[in-house]
């Protein structure tokens, strides 16, 4: 794909994500809503991944580079981060709304894709060593033939990420995948997943049929309860950018697809952006959505919104889907019965501290009781300080008075010469 020439008439604009950003197409989409922007505002657009590192960043130079975006891209439009940097640039703030940023039912809007096609036409210059990849499982073009599918499985199924579909088992995608292939007699069967259970299912139904991309995969079992850092944490060399370099090339070749079966997820979702009018995509419900923690639910509206699988599922299709249903619901309630438990802990300790802050407060009482007593005390003994230093000056002014007194009548009866110390009496005209 082939980028305009930059112009440097025109302010740079750099787009960036905060906070790691999320999965590889979710951070491909937010470079996507910046390419919008950025095209319609008249801005050189410039990613920046080096400043904003993803998850998929190494910790080190990485073919030459240490902006994660050039690991797999060209810059959109050939200029480079360092000299956009050095033409006061105007910048995304770290944009994460927008229409390319949301999650579609299965697939996006035939308005939306245009835009999106024209913007990857435009902008999107693929690494030639990715594509080497992708064209050694698959060649070019949009193949009639070969039926795509993408199964979204680990912590997609195990409902953790709120406002994310929980999707479909295994199982059902198969049963879909079979229905679609008995109609057409599809030459190729390329499969994309995350779960290695699900690559064996369907190994084992399509043989020699079935192509996969080479990659990193997990055991559904595997999958922690919680968080999304597991996935990150160094299992190879160059672990993270294999990752980034591994959906990548998923996501190329089920544009690669003449059919598409899928359910809701950025990586189809960018395949059918990367694909083009001559693939049919064919949808596989998800089976609920999550929502946020202290949200009200949200999978019964969502779900009635989704499009229909292409055949009606089978009797065992029905049965993998009660199962997680029941799954689902076990986790819930387990989650439901431990947050009770967590309640009445917090409830006994929050009994405890109010019955400490009532006892805290009598005594609290108690002293303030006190110090007003002896705040009183004080102001009495400062009272009859006061009094006494009035007296004690009083008897000084006497003393000194009768002292010079008799001082001043001894000078006068006296006839000795009066020593030099005596001059002068002490209080010459002091009184009472």
């Amino acid at each position: 794909m082939t980028s305009a020439e930059p112009s440097l008439s025109k302010r740079p604009y750099v787009i960036y994500r905060d906070n790691l950003g999320c999965g590889f197409w979710s951070n491909f989409s937010c470079v996507l809503q910046g390419l919008d922007h950025a095209e319609q505002a008249g801005l050189i657009p410039v990613v920046d991944m080096e400043r904003y590192p993803t998850r998929y960043h190494e910790d080190d130079d990485w073919l030459g580079t240490r902006n994660a975006w050039e690991y797999f891209f060209e810059q959109p439009a050939g200029l480079s981060l360092n000299d956009a940097l050095l033409l006061d640039p105007t910048d995304n703030q770290g944009c994460t709304v927008g229409r390319f940023l949301s999650i579609h039912l299965v697939a996006p809007s035939d308005e939306l894709t245009r835009r999106a096609r024209k913007l990857l036409k435009k902008y999107i210059r693929i690494k030639p060593h990715v594509m080497a990849i992708a064209d050694a499982v698959m060649a070019p073009g949009v193949h009639e033939n070969t039926l795509g599918v993408h199964v979204r499985g680990t912590d997609m199924r195990g409902g953790q990420a709120i406002l994310h579909a929980v999707s479909s088992t295994p199982a059902t995608y198969l049963d879909q995948a079979a229905q679609l292939d008995r109609a057409r007699a599809f030459s190729k069967i390329f499969l994309a997943s995350d779960e290695r259970e699900t690559v064996e299912m369907f190994q084992q139904h399509f043989g020699s049929r079935l192509i996969t991309n080479d990659c990193h995969r997990t055991s559904a079992g595997d999958v922690p309860s919680e968080g999304y850092e597991w996935l990150f944490r160094p299992q190879r060399e160059r672990h993270r950018y294999l990752l980034g370099l591994e959906v990548l090339v998923d996501a190329l070749l089920l544009s690669r697809c003449g059919h598409m079966l899928c359910g809701i997820s950025n990586v189809s979702q960018s395949a059918i952006y990367f694909s083009d009018e001559g693939q049919t995509v064919h949808a596989v419900p998800p089976i609920w959505q999550i929502p946020e923690y202290m949200g009200p639910s949200l999978g019964r509206d969502f779900v009635t919104t989704i499009a229909h699988p292409t055949n009606p599922p089978s009797a065992h299709a029905l049965a993998t889907q009660l199962e997680e249903m029941r799954r689902l619901l076990e986790a819930s309630e387990n989650a439901r019965s431990e947050a009770r438990v967590e309640r009445d802990v917090l409830h006994g300790r929050l009994v405890k501290a109010l019955l400490e802050n009532g006892e805290f407060n009598g005594r609290l009482a108690e002293a303030n009781c006190s110090l007003k007593i002896a705040r009183k005390e004080i102001a009495a003994l400062e009272k009859q300080t006061q009094k006494n230093s009035a007296m004690i000056a009083l008897l000084q002014r006497r003393v000194l008075a009768l002292v010079n007194g008799w001082t001043w009548l001894g000078w006068r009866l006296m006839p000795w010469t009066k020593p030099s110390w005596r001059h002068n009496p002490l209080l010459k005209d002091a009184t009472d």
